[in-house]
């Protein structure tokens, strides 16, 4: 297989799974938080863009998603994670 060529400056993920596969959506998530807070804050990787190689199937996963559905997404599931957290602690003092 040949080595995968780039068009621009990339951070590449290295991920492996005997079983199963990553999906869009998660591939998406991951190449957006790589991007927000490791390219954006330092000045060597500000250009580069996030792509996350899987080893097992030798792809390279560079779905990219748009900014403000990341943000409301990653929003929305610290809020559920908070609440969760929460009404777990509500329990066990109620217990």
């Amino acid at each position: 297989m040949p080595s995968p060529t780039f068009a621009y400056s990339s951070l590449v993920h290295v991920w492996y799974a005997k079983e199963g596969g990553l999906p869009k959506n998660t591939v998406m998530l991951g190449n957006w938080l790589i991007e927000k807070y490791l390219c954006r804050d330092d000045e060597k990787f500000r250009d580069c863009k996030a792509c996350i190689l899987d080893l097992r199937k030798r792809q390279l996963l560079d779905a990219q998603g748009d900014g403000l559905t990341m943000d409301l997404l990653i929003t929305s599931e610290f809020a559920w994670i908070d609440n969760y957290f929460t009404i777990l602690e509500a329990a066990t003092v109620a217990a």
